[in-house]
């Protein structure tokens, strides 16, 4: 004799399904901070070393859950972004070009660039210098420095992951609004 299992334990394993899934795809918020350690400019009449020393700072979100620690490299595009840097604002997603660069599942740094004017420039190894380098860099002054990145490990929750959680807690409701729906046996 096989036992069926009832529709109300069904639909409650189908939105806890839901809901787990909705709890594993979550973003991570890291940081960015650094300093400008090096400028330049090809008109002598430019202040450029008036910069030195200016901060970088920024945020940026990343899931996490898709890194692979078999690959020796792997590009993983933010999520989210925001950097500023002597009063300029970089701020995008996921189409806009930065991208975390990971080896063997180890964050090494970002690489990418901002579209529009100034340029700004992210790279996770310098050749010239074998370190996490910006840059930002316009007509008439070029700025750079290094940068190091601190993870918050806060996760945040991604649109996706809010659409599977509502859809969970709805089949949980629907769920139980059916049962009481059933007339009482006994």
């Amino acid at each position: 004799m096989t036992r069926s299992i009832p529709q109300s334990l069904r639909r409650l394993g189908a939105g806890t399904v839901l809901l787990l899934a909705a709890l594993q795809a979550q973003a991570s918020l890291y940081t960015l901070s650094g300093s400008i350690d090096r400028t330049f400019s090809p008109i002598s009449s430019v202040d450029h070393k008036q910069y030195l020393n200016k901060p970088l700072s920024g945020s940026f979100e990343l899931d996490s859950s898709r890194v692979d620690a078999s690959l020796d490299e792997q590009l993983l595009a933010l999520d989210a972004f925001s950097f500023s840097l002597i009063g300029k604002t970089f701020s995008g997603g996921a189409a806009d070009g930065f991208s975390a660069v990971y080896n063997f599942g180890v964050l090494v740094g970002l690489r990418g660039e901002a579209n529009g004017y100034p340029k700004f420039e992210l790279s996770e190894n310098d050749p010239r210098d074998g370190g996490r380098r910006f840059s930002l860099f316009d007509d008439v002054k070029y700025l750079s420095g290094s940068y190091r990145i601190e993870s918050g490990n806060t996760p945040v929750s991604e649109p996706a992951s809010l659409g599977l959680g509502l859809a969970a807690l709805g089949a949980l409701a629907w769920s139980r609004r059916q049962r009481r729906a059933l007339p009482r046996q006994g």
